[in-house]
């Protein structure tokens, strides 16, 4: 299968390139800059576009079989709130819009526990374990309401296009392995 990956410079991003060249897939890598030590090969292109900019996201999906979207602003207090917010909302709306129309009905992205506003909400409500789609939303932070919104772009593309099928991963603190996680 051949992967579009946003994102793909990112720790998880480049993760999700060495997991799916070992399964056999070829993945085009789509990030603002390539990652570190990236070493094209025939079963692996970095193509450069901004997430932001649908014709480029367009361009890169060309011939792809699946959209992983990684691409994103991974948490608050990084940039101005405005920008966290819209660089999230759009690049997701715009990573969905493009898959479809290049054809690609196989997606997944990334979201974030903070979806229902867990971590960055002045107080952690969980109304009920295990936290599952239906879950409230009680988020406060442009972060959070982004990985909402990503997530309700993702239910109607998926209302609109009976053969698509989209995962959105509710992800949370991303670490480079367990020893940092085990440490913390």
């Amino acid at each position: 299968m051949k992967i579009a990956l946003t994102g793909g410079s990112g720790g998880v991003g480049r993760a999700i390139i060495s997991e799916a060249l070992r399964q056999g897939h070829s993945v085009v890598s789509i990030d603002r800059a390539p990652p570190p030590g990236l070493e094209e090969s025939e079963r692996l292109r970095f193509v450069t576009a901004e997430a932001g900019e649908y014709e480029q996201l367009l361009a890169a999906f060309e011939g792809c079989d699946a959209l992983i979207h990684m691409a994103a602003i991974p948490a608050p207090g990084r940039h101005p709130d405005h920008v966290v917010h819209n660089n999230n909302v759009v690049g997701s709306y715009n990573a969905l819009h493009a898959a479809v129309e290049r054809g690609i009905m196989r997606i997944c992205q990334a979201s974030s526990v903070n979806a229902i506003g867990l971590s960055f909400s002045r107080a952690t409500r969980p109304d009920y374990f295990p936290i599952d789609e239906q879950h409230p939303n009680h988020c406060e932070d442009p972060y959070s309401l982004s990985k909402w919104i990503c997530e309700q772009q993702a239910d109607a593309f998926a209302r609109r296009h009976e053969n698509i099928r989209i995962a959105s991963l509710r992800l949370h603190w991303v670490v480079p392995d367990r020893a940092t996680a085990a440490a913390s």
